[in-house]
């Protein structure tokens, strides 16, 4: 027997869908929170993953940050996107950013034996992005 009212019973059986537009919110979310702890912590971000912090590291890590700034910028600014072929670019752009970016991060957690498990966190987020993006290239339009 179940010890949960029935009205979370109800709640915990209704599907799940997730739009382009949550989607790209998250996205947004998590390509700021990079791109701001890249360029204004990036010793706290490098010791999280266990990487040693040096002036060339600091240096480049401050250089991503822009490319997380602009993957911010672009999923706030289609948010409100109504052509399928923009939203599929779109989702291109991601799927592949995502794709490449857990698997340069997936190589350095298995070559640097210093890496943290928060380097596997962040593998673990790319291969989701990547794969719900890619789900939505190859999604077929819905019936209007």
């Amino acid at each position: 027997m179940s010890t949960l009212p029935e009205q979370s019973q109800i709640i915990l059986h209704r599907p799940v869908t997730l739009n382009m537009k949550t989607l790209l919110i998250i996205t947004a979310f998590l390509d700021g929170l990079y791109a701001v702890t890249l360029f204004f912590a990036p010793e706290k971000f490098l010791e999280m993953h266990g990487l040693s912090v040096d002036a060339a590291t600091l240096f480049t890590t401050r250089l991503l940050s822009p490319a997380a700034i602009s993957d911010c910028l672009l999923a706030l600014f289609v948010l409100n996107a109504q052509s399928r072929e923009t939203l599929r670019a779109v989702a291109f752009k991601f799927c592949v950013s995502w794709g490449i970016g857990g698997l340069v991060i997936l190589i350095g957690k298995l070559t640097l034996e210093t890496m943290s498990a928060v380097a596997w966190a962040d593998v673990g987020f790319a291969a989701i992005f990547t794969l719900i993006y890619g789900a939505y290239l190859f999604s077929k339009p819905k019936a209007a």
